[in-house]
């Protein structure tokens, strides 16, 4: 089934970019007569050309738009959109009690087993310590990564001079359509 894709996207891009070549020609053809076929074909394709650059645009746009909201969630308001949704640390609250109840019972076994002479493992009870301090401090110990690593983020967030607004003229996507100067392309 993968075989018959393959010229399907050879073939939709070569005339994807025949269609991005009409467009100039079309616009010098659109003073042609009814009876010019080949003229008014071209005027067509132009125009069918004109209309897949503006939903293909309008794309663009939509994804520079999330990818601005995505950076305003992720960057700039990120402290505040973990404090007021508290999933984070309902989360992490239950897994840490769920396993601190585990651990309970493990050091339990151990210690029938040691009353009852059927052997201790005291290398079980270091191994059982160890991960109970990691899960117990695994919540400051992400803070303080997520903490570190977002000022670092809004450092380079900051000098970027961009509108603290996902929806403004002045943001990341804009800088980048500015910065490759897609719109002098055409």
């Amino acid at each position: 089934m993968k075989k018959p894709l393959k010229p399907l996207l050879i073939l939709g891009v070569m005339v994807g970019v025949l269609i991005i070549s009409i467009p100039t020609t079309a616009s010098a053809a659109s003073d042609c007569s009814w009876y010019d076929l080949p003229c008014q074909f071209i005027n067509l394709i132009g125009i069918v050309a004109n209309l897949w650059l503006a939903i293909l645009g309008s794309l663009v746009w939509l994804t520079g738009l999330l990818f601005d909201l995505s950076i305003y969630l992720s960057v700039t308001n990120f402290k505040s959109f973990v404090e007021t949704s508290g999933m984070a640390q309902v989360g992490w609250s239950l897994f840490r009690d769920v396993a601190n109840i585990s651990f309970i019972f493990i050091i339990l076994y151990n210690a029938i087993s040691t009353i009852l002479q059927l052997g201790s493992d005291k290398r079980l009870l270091a191994k059982v310590v160890i991960i109970a301090l990691l899960i117990n401090f695994s919540g400051l110990i992400t803070k303080l990564v997520i903490d570190v690593s977002n000022v670092v983020a809004n450092q380079f967030y900051s000098q970027l001079n961009t509108s603290n607004n996902p929806f403004s003229e002045n943001n990341i996507s804009g800088k980048l359509v500015a910065g490759f100067k897609f719109g002098q392309q055409f």
